[in-house]
């Protein structure tokens, strides 16, 4: 098809501040449920003869590493996996224009909406590793044959457009083809919040530390614990995510001195400073096979691992003290499940005792003349308001690429243990839908007429296996997955 040209056009639509952040180049970003709309344009001369014209909708991630053989030399090893195929039903072309040229122009219109899912052949990946993920490239990029970007990862959505001339007098057929990249950030609710205990020695939930009031003073022990926080929101109007901890402290004393030690350290309970700093921890796992599960850091290093692309920076520092403390009680004896509960007080009160319990000193009390209950700690609960400055990629989890956060907390007390607390928790980052740009608003639908929207579709036809996975630097060959 000598001297024919493709072009493919997206209509822009218009996209939040959050958005913009997200693809600085781009020009529109679309999210999931979202309408993406735009032209073929076939150019060629009067006598054309118009093949068959294919337009899909491929997403692809294409990862990099480098793996060290036994003799210490270097390999680069690419995989590229395609975890997306849609097909679109598209009009067929029409005459549209002639150009100064001479050429005569051809126009087809095409419409899809952004699906929530992948589509795979690959067996094996978990559940969790179905959504689509957002467009992103991280770390360095190598280069490939046919032009093809390799990253750690990089994932890519594109609207290919392919038309295959019709063959004469025995000759194969050409195609002429054209892309267009188009920017993809998932907008959805958040998943479960993670278990930890499927991450061993991931994550630290609680930290504890002894410390005394004076030299000659009581030996208390304060230990901080926090689980993972809500979700980090992407506003839709705002370039920045928000989210809230809740850090849990609680003090106590051994119990052969609890009657006095308490006693003191409702004194000292009200001078506590919390100096905490907090950091988010990006951890970009990738891999040239399939993961077998949500990767963590136990992965890597394990046969044909995946890599770990990680930073971690400061986003905030806060320094708080808290005036409501509240005893924990206990009985040695209980008989009762209520008897241990959190008694609403003011620091160290008359008001501190349980319901219906008579005191018999500062410390302990006589419930239904029976029980004998006593304060055996104090706790107290600091609530954290988090936001960060600018845009976070959201978590994801792909077949060989995933985003993973956790919130490193660090925390030094004034009139409290001299070592810091350390704590670090998973965190989730996600892009919250907005009911307002649930739907591409500003896109330019004039163009279009009044024809009905292309319902895309699933599809994988009879496609052969390395049309999915492709591998072409690999010495041994990915296995065969059906």
């Amino acid at each position: 098809m000598q001297n024919t040209r493709l072009r493919v056009e997206i209509f822009e639509q218009t996209h939040s501040q959050l958005c913009r952040k997200a693809h600085p180049g781009s020009a529109s970003v679309w999210s999931t449920g979202e309408r993406l709309e735009g032209k073929i344009f076939v150019t060629g001369p009067p006598d054309l003869q118009l093949g068959k014209l294919a337009v899909s909708f491929l997403g692809h991630i294409r990862v990099w590493t480098l793996i060290l053989s036994s003799e210490g030399i270097p390999h680069f090893r690419r995989a590229t996996y395609k975890f997306l195929h849609q097909s679109l039903d598209v009009p067929n072309l029409r005459k549209h224009a002639v150009t100064d040229e001479g050429l005569v122009e051809h126009t087809s219109s095409f419409s899809l909406t952004i699906p929530d899912h992948t589509v795979t052949e690959v067996d094996g990946v978990p559940d969790q590793c179905l959504l689509l993920p957002p467009s992103i490239t991280v770390g360095d990029i190598l280069d490939g044959k046919d032009g093809e970007k390799f990253a750690q990862p990089k994932i890519e959505y594109r609207i290919r457009a392919v038309m295959k001339s019709p063959s004469f007098d025995g000759h194969s057929a050409s195609d002429v083809r054209n892309d267009h990249e188009v920017s993809v950030l998932p907008c959805r609710e958040p998943l479960p919040p993670i278990d930890t205990t499927d991450f061993p020695d991931e994550f630290i939930n609680s930290d504890t530390h002894l410390f005394r009031s004076s030299y000659f003073g009581s030996t208390y022990q304060m230990t901080l614990s926090t689980t993972e926080p809500t979700p980090m929101s992407g506003i839709p109007k705002t370039p920045y995510s928000a989210t809230s901890l809740r850090l849990h402290v609680r003090i106590q004393l051994p119990t052969s001195k609890r009657d006095c030690g308490l006693r003191t350290l409702c004194n000292i309970l009200k001078d506590l400073r919390f100096h905490m700093r907090f950091s988010l921890r990006a951890k970009t796992f990738h891999s040239i096979r399939p993961f077998p599960q949500m990767p963590g850091y136990a992965m890597v290093g394990s046969d044909y691992p995946p890599d770990l692309h990680e930073s971690v920076f400061i986003i905030q520092t806060a320094e708080m003290v808290s005036s409501s403390w509240q005893p924990h009680f206990y009985s040695e004896t209980p008989q009762r499940e209520d008897l241990q509960h959190f008694v609403p007080a003011s620091l160290c009160s008359n008001g501190s005792q349980p319901p219906g319990a008579k005191p018999i000193n500062g410390l302990s009390f006589v419930q239904d003349d029976a029980i004998t209950l006593t304060i055996d700690a104090w706790e107290t609960t600091l609530d954290v308001p988090l936001r960060t400055k600018e845009f976070l990629t959201p978590t994801f989890c792909s077949a060989i690429a995933s985003r993973q956060y956790s919130l490193e907390v660090r925390v030094k007390v004034k009139g409290g243990p001299s070592k810091e607390f350390l704590l670090e928790v998973p965190l989730q980052v996600h892009c919250r839908p907005s009911s307002s740009e649930s739907s591409p608003a500003g896109m330019s639908r004039a163009a279009l007429g009044n024809q009905p929207e292309s319902s895309g579709r699933p599809s994988t036809g009879d496609r052969e296996l390395s049309d999915l996975w492709n591998d072409d630097a690999l010495e041994e060959r990915l296995p065969e997955y059906s």
